[in-house]
């Protein structure tokens, strides 16, 4: 890893905070040239750096000479070039690495605002080089941080973080997120939970500022931060000195102000389910109203609800929701909370209720609509176009076919062909779309799920199981069962 913006912008940017004539901008945009444009890796700098090369020699002219000679070099020897970058802001620090002023008197504005954001800079560049690893460095960068901060809350008064223009907001960030990595280190998960409430103002600014399409390393989100707060909340259990009244209050404010409270969740007492349901849950186990199975039976009843409503709204919409018997409804609300919750474990179950929901929409708006349309046709017991039909008739299990005998009427038989083209009429689209697309998700269906039910040592694939209930019920993509619904119409209908 690398973490350097380019020579060429490092030399400009720096010469321009030593000129002093706008320093608390040209130091904040400093900042954000590593916050959001610093390399992580040497191939990606590589990458830039021949490209600013070719530029060179096309258009020497559009540099100045300070630049294009220092460019010159940069582009001959990369290392020479990061090692540039990285000496302009040690420089920079040192020159800005203000002595400890009694009450911060004789301290300047716009001097501290500078001093601030390079330090930050160093702090951004040393945690990322280090790959998060909690140095010495780090914590001491931190401290001076912090201590900068505060001389300049004396001089100017806390600012409101909200408004706009607040000229510290990143850098706050960056100290209140490598704090909070602190706290979750040093086993002070009171502590971190505190700052990460206290700092969702800063949080959802910066998302502000940053826009939408801002990338990952500009955002420097926590992975997994919904996930890692439960787990703290989990080691919080066994201390008998927890303020519990205060890790509700923080908890509920995060998981309710942040964006995080949509995130799946799992703790040791068996919950699996969104974080802000989990803020409901924590309340009543630290309350003692109900016990753990009890909650758990409650939020189990909120998930069937979710996933029917999510189902029904997104996927199965205009009436084909109700429309589905009542078997294949509760097979797929258990396919989806099993889809939403993740892990391979729970992705294994998906197969067997998609299968469930597949051969119930199959029976009803297929098989047994065919056998009444077939016994209607006056030679369905002489043509050779319905002899799958009735062997397939003969060995159906409980009145309706396997899902693999489906699959092979809908690609190969003659007069199922014959009952879909009166059935779906007028859509070529919808009957190529059942006889092929349709036919050919049974079947990939039908071999994953033969697979986990009877291959020894068989080992789930969870994306795999995912992509199918996505092609399924239409996640991303035209679903397939939502569209055999439509298309095939009411079970007693045309």
């Amino acid at each position: 890893m690398v973490w350097v913006i380019t020579p060429n912008r490092a030399l400009i940017l720096a010469k321009r905070v030593r000129a002093r004539q706008n320093l608390a901008a040209d130091a904040s945009e400093l900042f954000w040239a590593f916050f959001t444009e610093a390399y992580p890796s040497r191939e990606a700098y590589l990458d830039r750096m021949r490209f600013l090369g070719e530029t060179l020699a096309e258009r020497p002219d559009s540099f100045t000479e300070e630049v294009r000679e220092t460019l010159e070099v940069a582009v001959r020897d990369p290392d020479f070039g990061i090692a540039f970058v990285v000496n302009e802001i040690e420089q920079l620090r040192q020159e800005f690495d203000l002595p400890y002023a009694p009450d911060g008197v004789g301290d300047d504005e716009e001097t501290l605002v500078a001093a601030i954001h390079i330090h930050a800079i160093h702090l951004v560049r040393t945690y990322r080089l280090h790959d998060g690893l909690l140095s010495e460095d780090v914590r001491a960068l931190v401290q001076k941080l912090t201590s900068l901060r505060m001389r300049l809350w004396n001089l100017q008064g806390k600012p409101n973080l909200m408004e706009e223009g607040s000229d510290v907001l990143a850098p706050d960030l960056v100290v209140a997120r490598v704090d909070v990595e602190i706290a979750a280190q040093d086993g002070e998960y009171e502590r971190a939970l505190r700052l990460m409430a206290d700092n969702l103002p800063k949080e959802l600014f910066a998302e502000v500022r940053l826009g939408a399409n801002a990338p990952d390393e500009a955002r420097w989100t926590f992975n997994g931060i919904a996930q890692r707060i439960v787990n703290w909340i989990n080691a919080l259990k066994s201390n008998r000195n927890t303020d519990w009244d205060a890790i509700l209050e923080m908890f509920n404010q995060f998981a309710l102000g942040s964006m995080h409270g949509g995130e799946i969740v799992t703790d040791d007492d068996g919950f699996s389910g969104f974080l802000i349901d989990y803020d409901q849950m924590l309340k009543a186990w630290v309350r003692g109203s109900l016990s753990l199975p009890e909650i758990r039976s409650i939020f189990e009843e909120r998930e069937d609800a979710a996933a029917e409503r999510r189902l029904q709204v997104y996927y199965f919409a205009d009436g084909l929701w109700q429309a589905l018997p009542n078997r294949a409804r509760a097979a797929l609300v258990s396919a989806d909370r099993a889809f939403v919750s993740g892990g391979a474990g729970r992705a294994s179950g998906i197969l067997n209720e998609l299968r469930i929901a597949a051969e119930e929409l199959l029976r009803y708006r297929l098989w047994e609509p065919l056998i009444l349309w077939m016994e209607r046709q006056p030679d369905y017991l002489t043509s050779p176009d319905f002899v799958e039909i009735r062997y397939a008739r003969e060995r159906a299990h409980r009145g309706s076919p396997s899902l693999e005998t489906h699959e092979r009427l809908l690609r190969d038989g003659i007069g199922v062909g014959r009952f879909l083209r009166e059935r779906v009429v007028g859509d070529k689209t919808g009957l190529q779309f059942i006889t092929q697309q349709a036919a050919k998700h049974l079947g990939r269906l039908r071999q994953a799920r033969n697979a986990a039910e009877h291959e020894p040592g068989y080992e789930a694939d969870s994306a795999a199981i995912r992509d199918l209930y996505a092609e399924a019920v239409g996640v991303g993509r035209k679903g397939v069962l939502p569209e055999m619904a439509r298309l095939l119409g009411s079970r007693r209908g045309t």
